[in-house]
């Protein structure tokens, strides 16, 4: 049984948020279920892409949906005015620990 968990592929998420408020209610519920990797304000990038790049570029057993969330991210991030146009002010990456 712990093998079979050690051979799954690991799962992460990419929460948008709009507002201090949704930011501030999520990040706990969150938090208490799951390893956060990034959390924090939209602007500026870099710090998210300090953790995100890691995942994308040095895990190699990352689930397909998860990788393909990631990748939209990033996307996402280059469009310097998605964020912006869809009232986006934090984002929260995490691990996912349980099914």
């Amino acid at each position: 049984m712990e093998n079979e968990k050690r051979n799954e592929p690991e799962k992460y998420n990419v929460l948008y948020c709009k507002g201090k408020y949704q930011y501030k209610s999520k990040y706990p519920q969150i938090e208490t279920k799951h390893k956060v990797i990034y959390a924090g304000p939209v602007e500026p990038m870099a710090p998210i892409w300090g953790n995100v790049s890691d995942i994308l570029r040095k895990s190699d057993r990352i689930c397909t949906e998860s990788r393909r969330e990631l990748k939209k991210l990033e996307e996402r991030s280059q469009n310097n005015l998605y964020f912006k146009k869809n009232g986006i002010t934090h984002i929260i990456v995490y691990k996912c620990l349980e099914k």
